[in-house]
């Protein structure tokens, strides 16, 4: 039994076009960008996807990745002029240490990488300059060092402010430190779901839920864990996006994941528990969704196709606006200051956003508040020489 299973499917027929004619003719070539700060891409000849090329570790293994196996014999033979076939591809002396060449496709010679600075700087030796509208014209591959690239994280506090431009709210500003807590929590929903969202299987059961038991059970403990104080309002938002489009794939049976079912049921729960008992149930529910996915049907994954970064930003936030709750938070007057933090895991993104209202003193070792007749601080904290303890 074949089948093919389609997340969103998009019909933009005269871009494609066009961009695939660019993706030929850049095959094999390294960008810069230089409308940015010269941000080095490959792309690769065989997908004529784009490759962010990071740091000079990251471009070596990027490109040793890629490399195609070739012996002494037909290494000799090429004359360091490799054949047109070869154009932009890497190539690894395989009865040598592995060494790797690139060929250059302007004038297919053979260059030694060497060492990972020396591969580093002669690929961008090569690089050619390209403005940020051409550059977004070929399609960006799902690889974890572009998604660390791409700050997805930036790119959703901007669409999270034009949302709130449009109802005449101030726009929130960015703050690292709660943008560091909302990427841990983010990371730990993220091991949480490291068994369950298997990449080679029809069924995934990933979950995710604001409350946590690594540094603080909500956003507000969290915050005060990691010595944020200075606010007196906060709230979150979560979204699990997949990455995948569209799956191919064969299957001797049918199978009903039931998915839906199963986050419905648990989210009822969950909501209706104690506090003493969220966190018991959350681990029982992991442990459920493991066995769940131990059970799961051998299937043959024929093809997968996948969204591109900015549908998965827009997807994010276009959720949440969807959403009464999470669309409350978005538009909430009294916030003012939000952190956002991204996690990867398998075929998933995990995104969490923290937003708080600052204030400027009665939290922890801030100065005391003043009204007209007396100090205070916010509670626990008490007012000792005009400092909040």
């Amino acid at each position: 039994m074949k089948k093919i299973f389609f997340l969103i499917i998009l019909f933009l027929l005269p871009i494609i076009v066009k961009a695939e004619n660019l993706n030929e003719r850049l095959a094999g070539k390294i960008l810069l960008q230089v409308e940015e700060h010269g941000e080095a891409w490959y792309i690769n000849p065989d997908d004529k996807e784009r490759y962010y090329m990071g740091r000079p570790a990251d471009a070596f293994n990027l490109m040793r990745s890629f490399g195609l196996g070739i012996s002494n014999r037909d290494f000799e033979r090429f004359k360091d002029l490799a054949p047109k076939r070869l154009s932009g591809k890497i190539v690894l002396k395989v009865e040598d240490k592995g060494k790797a060449y690139y060929i250059n496709p302007d004038n297919l010679k053979m260059y030694y990488l060497g060492r990972p600075a020396d591969a580093f700087n002669l690929m961008r030796s090569f690089g050619l300059g390209i403005s940020n509208q051409n550059l977004e014209k070929v399609p960006i591959a799902n690889n974890l060092i572009n998604a660390n690239f791409l700050k997805i994280d930036k790119v959703i506090h901007i669409l999270i402010n034009k949302e709130r431009k449009k109802y005449n709210l101030t726009p929130l500003s960015w703050d690292d430190k709660i943008a560091a807590v909302a990427k841990e929590h983010s990371e730990n929903l993220a091991r949480e779901n490291q068994t369950t969202t298997d990449p080679d299987l029809l069924c995934n059961y990933p979950m995710i839920h604001h409350e946590g038991y690594h540094f603080g059970l909500y956003q507000n403990t969290r915050l005060n864990n990691r010595n944020i104080y200075n606010f007196d309002l906060s709230g979150e938002n979560i979204a699990l996006i997949p990455k995948i489009k569209k799956i191919e794939y064969k299957s001797k049976k049918s199978y009903d994941c039931k998915t839906k079912e199963l986050n419905n049921a648990f989210k009822i729960i969950l909501e209706e528990a104690p506090e003493d008992e969220k966190i018991k149930i959350i681990k029982d529910e992991i442990k459920n969704r493991q066995n769940l996915i131990a059970n799961n049907p051998n299937i043959e994954i024929i093809k997968k196709s996948y969204k591109t970064i900015s549908e998965i930003e827009n997807e994010a936030v276009t959720g949440w606006m969807n959403s009464p709750g999470h669309r409350a938070n978005i538009l909430k007057k009294e916030y003012d200051t939000t952190g956002i933090g991204v996690a990867e895991i398998n075929d998933y993104f995990i995104i969490t956003q923290v937003f708080t209202r600052k204030i400027n003193c009665g939290y922890k070792n801030a100065q005391c508040c003043e009204e007209t007749s007396y100090f205070y601080c916010y509670s626990p904290f008490t007012c000792q020489k005009n400092i909040c303890q």
